[in-house]
């Protein structure tokens, strides 16, 4: 078929994510009754002229319901819908634990067929699903969104947006309350966010920058060198730390020295958190 007689048209592809020409390769209509309800339905089979993708496309036409568009001429309303409806999913949704993976890709599921109450209960139970992962222990959902703040994977500002996702699942759950798309929207956005904040960027930029630790570690024989010190040390010895920094640079210290990493000092007998400088010829 040539470009020429082929019929195109506008319309949203879900894989491009915006409005594309689409090639209708297939289309069927009907038509209901004048004497009752005047509308013509098209099915349609499309093809987005951008990615390829297939679809099936359904165009009603209500003869009954007129307007007056930007030019001023007379038009009949009309309404499309479009399948697969689907969001596509995040290539590096791989490193999600699979609690998390299974529970979103569910609620996704939801999304895409427009069941907004199961949506919301969905994206409630990927928060959870996040928090167990983490080991973050409560009472109820609200003691946990609390500790995913104090234990720093997320701000005071994130806090306040779970809660809302929080609110909005408990209405769904409890009260059968159906939620808005526009509420479903951004409460999926914030979660995404969370997901990318939690598991994706730190595996993403694994091994391509240096920690704080290993700057830490680099500068470690300078600044023993420095302090002039020549016993039993301790990090905070070295350098005044907060107590989970201290607990967290100690444990990698260890880990080092046991693992050969680290030749300049050696753990000091049985005690965990004291290091002793090794005397070289």
């Amino acid at each position: 078929m040539s470009e020429t007689s082929e019929k195109i048209c506008l319309s949203h592809c879900y894989n491009c994510n915006k409005s594309t020409r689409h090639t209708i390769l297939a289309d069927e209509s009907y038509c209901t009754s004048p004497d009752s309800y005047y509308e013509k339905f098209n099915y349609q089979i499309v093809c987005c002229r951008g990615c390829g993708q297939y679809g099936f496309r359904i165009v009603e036409t209500d003869f009954e319901a007129r307007y007056y568009n930007k030019y001023g001429e007379e038009e009949c309303a009309t309404y499309e819908k479009i399948y697969p409806k689907y969001i596509t999913p995040n290539d590096d949704y791989y490193y999600l634990p699979d609690t998390v993976y299974r529970i979103h890709s569910e609620t996704i599921l939801a999304i895409n067929e427009e069941s907004y109450t199961l949506a919301a209960i969905g994206l409630r139970a990927t928060l959870e699903a996040i928090c167990q992962d983490k080991e973050l222990k409560g009472e109820n959902l609200e003691e946990r969104i609390e500790k995913l703040l104090s234990q720093g994977f997320i701000t005071k500002r994130d806090r306040d947006f779970l809660h809302s996702i929080r609110f909005l699942g408990n209405d769904a759950a409890h009260e059968i309350i159906k939620a808005e798309k526009s509420q479903i929207e951004a409460a999926l956005t914030i979660i995404e966010y969370l997901i990318e904040n939690i598991y994706i960027i730190e595996k993403k930029i694994e091994g391509k920058l240096p920690s704080f630790y290993d700057r830490f570690l680099k500068s470690l024989p300078m600044k023993i060198q420095k302090l002039g010190l020549t016993g039993e040390f301790s990090l905070h010895t070295i350098e005044n730390m907060p107590e989970n920094q201290f607990n967290e640079f100690t444990q990698k210290l260890v880990n080092d020295i046991q693992n050969g990493k680290v030749d300049f000092i050696e753990l000091s007998g049985n005690k965990y958190n004291l290091f002793k400088i090794i005397q070289k010829n």
